[in-house]
């Protein structure tokens, strides 16, 4: 929708890579103006690697200059935005750092947001190494929206979002969601897999499943 204004927020390298990125944003009508530049650090990228016959797919990403972004670098106070999406958990080091009063530092990032009226969304990324519960169960807290696939879910639950013979286990990825939301998810909590989309809505305790197209 060109008529929906947006913004981009982040850290590049001073390359080619960083250089033409902003330029498509600019091309698309995306206010670049809070994208910083790292003289230092390489622009951030990932290699996709798809097997041929199953379409499983491995990231090998650098996280480059965002490794270097931290809260700090986002002025909130200027922030023009009704919604701020925050992309993603495990990639933004100076994001998931430890926080003493909050837990993390986006945790105290998304309160000050919310503070300011603005609407807090999520996303995260599969880290097979991360510490799944210690870095996103404190942001829980202060998001409107959460978006995860149905493994990284499962990681805040314990419940596996399968069933032996490979079926999805709908209700466990139910219960997975309604844990999430009790965590202070104040909206959606939505949950994305190859063979369905789930979006749990907290107001109303509506669970909705939509098969894959």
């Amino acid at each position: 929708d060109p008529t929906l204004p947006l913004s981009a927020l982040g850290k590049r390298g001073d390359d080619e890579g960083g250089r033409y990125a902003q330029s498509e944003l600019q091309r698309c009508g995306v206010d670049t103006s809070g994208i910083l530049v790292d003289p230092t650090s390489p622009t951030g990228f990932s290699d996709v690697m798809t097997l041929r016959d199953t379409g499983e797919r491995t990231f090998f990403h650098n996280r480059g200059a965002n490794a270097r972004f931290v809260p700090e670098d986002v002025k909130l106070t200027t922030l023009n935005c009704r919604m701020l999406h925050v992309a993603y958990i495990h990639l933004l080091d100076g994001f998931d750092a430890e926080d003493p009063k909050y837990g993390t530092a986006l945790a105290r990032f998304l309160k000050e947001a919310q503070e300011k009226g603005i609407l807090t969304s999520v996303d995260v990324v599969s880290d097979s190494v991360a510490d799944y519960k210690g870095i996103i169960l404190p942001a829980l807290k202060y998001c409107d929206y959460v978006i995860l696939n149905e493994i990284e879910s499962s990681m805040l639950s314990d419940l596996p979002p399968y069933h032996p013979n490979g079926d999805l286990n709908t209700e466990n990825i139910r219960k997975t969601m309604v844990r999430m939301a009790r965590c202070g998810v104040k909206e959606k909590v939505v949950v994305h897999c190859k063979k369905a989309g789930f979006c749990y809505d907290v107001p109303t305790d509506r669970f909705t499943v939509v098969p894959s197209l």
